[in-house]
């Protein structure tokens, strides 16, 4: 049980950083290459994810995993085209995905 609502959390991260990311797009669109990069990172995961719950329902933990670091990777990559990266908010969503992560596959009793 604790493994699907790790599932359905990470889902919802990763829907959110999608919705989030088509809300802003006019904004992104202005921005320079790397923050373009993040938001087209963003929207991808979301599509990918919406794919993937409809048509590969037996590869979901693998495809969010990997969505969740690539969804990490643009957060890191948004802060690098702002100029500031803030080290401690990157350090504190990477160990939340780690814990998602460790949850979607930890065979709990």
């Amino acid at each position: 049980m604790i493994n699907f609502i790790a599932m359905c959390l990470a889902a919802l991260f990763i829907g959110l950083m999608g919705i989030i990311s088509i809300l802003n797009f006019s904004n992104y669109m202005k921005a320079n290459t790397s923050i373009k990069l993040s938001g087209f990172l963003n929207i991808t995961s979301l599509i990918i994810l919406v794919i993937t719950l409809l048509s590969f329902h037996s590869q979901i933990y693998l495809v969010e995993t990997i969505l969740l670091l690539v969804i990490w990777f643009a957060a890191v990559l948004h802060g690098y085209g702002q100029g500031k990266i803030h080290w401690s908010h990157h350090l504190v969503r990477f160990l939340v995905i780690i814990f998602l992560i460790s949850m979607m596959f930890e065979p709990w009793i």
